[in-house]
């Protein structure tokens, strides 16, 4: 039997932690660092500890910047000794002037994004989305434009943008095939097997792949660069690392459509056999055994260079994780009870000799460190009594 199955707008494996969390951490750190708070809400601003080196979150220390790239390397608290080759330290004002650059592209997508529906979309209680009304911290110590409440919104309680999901059209085609035999009129076997591949299509759409091709920009620049949780440089520290993860998913969705869905197995196939004693001192049981068998799958790719800072993947070398067999067995005894009541009994061990472990079901980019797992089904039995009248 040939089927063929479509969903358009089905939901991916791939949730909004990438976006939501990016764009809250971007917002809540950018009002640390610019009004001096020592957490997220108005009333912890104006810190007064102005010492640098002392990991104060809402300072900004200089950093050690690679003389090509003018990119920092290291944060400032190495010794000179130690220092990164073809780098030098910067001056506090260097620092400064980066992080107000920081600041000020952070600001701009706070604009952009009011501008495009979000924070109305997600239920956001947001601040002042004018460029005029958003200060970086060396604005604010100029002239100070005095923030009000909801300028200073706590994005952390910022509604998850629920229901939000990456969707995309998918189509599905295989074949079944089934074959049943009885060799004898007690022995019954049964084969059947299955093929199966889906097309995904249409990943995400065009507004998300907006969204995403202007976060890449923000977090390829000087947003990206952002300090969170203190003040010395370090690159995981900075903004970009809460994008790359998710980003990375999503590039791997986007080359994989019009090919063949990755996660599904090719193929399947199951045998199952059974005997019944109709007869002499057996008459009444039952014996039967089966085998379940499924294909490879794949579970990872390994990461190549891709444009504008962002890895790619390579599908033409995926990573495999093994394929799968279980061999299942029982034993039943059915007899009448009554003239009208049918009772069975039956004995089964599933998974026959399998024992505890773990199967790889995603890899890291080595193809050989496992990233995730699964348990291995392990043997089990138990037993069922049937009536039937």
């Amino acid at each position: 039997m040939r089927y063929e199955t479509s969903y358009f707008g089905a939901n991916t494996q791939l949730n909004n932690s990438g976006i939501v969390g990016t764009i809250r951490d971007a917002l809540n750190w950018r009002n640390i660092k610019t009004y001096y708070m020592s957490a997220y809400a108005w009333s912890t601003s104006g810190q007064t500890n102005l010492n640098h080196y002392t990991g104060q979150r809402y300072l900004w220390d200089a950093a050690w910047v690679d003389n090509t790239t003018g990119r920092p390397v290291a944060g400032g608290q190495t010794a000179a000794e130690a220092a990164p080759a073809n780098s030098h330290l910067e001056t506090q004002a260097q620092a400064d002037t980066r992080r107000d650059a920081s600041l000020a592209a952070i600001n701009a997508m706070q604009v952009w994004l009011a501008g495009k529906g979000y924070f109305t979309a997600w239920n956001y209680g947001v601040g002042p989305t004018t460029q005029s009304a958003l200060q970086t911290r060396g604005q604010y110590e100029t002239n100070p434009i005095q923030p009000d409440t909801a300028s200073v919104y706590d994005y952390r309680t910022a509604p998850s943008m629920q229901g939000f999901a990456v969707t995309a059209d998918n189509v599905s085609k295989g074949y079944e095939f089934e074959f049943t035999a009885n060799p004898t009129p007690n022995w019954r076997v049964t084969f059947n097997a299955s093929k199966t591949t889906a097309v995904r299509t249409n990943v995400g759409g065009a507004v998300l792949d907006e969204l995403v091709a202007y976060m890449d920009t923000l977090m390829a620049g000087p947003a990206g660069d952002l300090v969170r949780f203190n003040s010395d440089y370090s690159a995981a520290n900075e903004l970009r690392q809460d994008w790359i993860p998710w980003r990375g998913q999503y590039t791997l969705m986007k080359l994989q459509e019009n090919t063949a869905a990755s996660e599904l197995r090719k193929w399947r196939y199951n045998v199952i056999t059974n005997y019944s004693f109709r007869e002499g001192f057996l008459k009444g049981v039952g014996v039967g055994a089966s085998y379940r068998w499924q294909d490879k799958v794949i579970i990872g790719y390994p990461v190549i260079a891709g444009t504008g800072g962002l890895g790619s993947f390579d599908l033409k070398k995926p990573y495999y994780g093994p394929s799968e067999g279980g061999f299942d067995v029982w034993v039943s005894y059915e007899r009448k009870l009554t003239s009208k009541i049918n009772w069975k009994i039956q004995a089964n061990v599933r998974n026959v000799g399998q024992n505890d472990g773990l199967i790889p079901i995603s890899v890291q980019p080595d193809g050989k460190t496992w990233a995730s797992v699964r348990t291995n089904p392990v043997q089990e039995w138990f037993v069922t009594n049937t009536f039937s009248f």
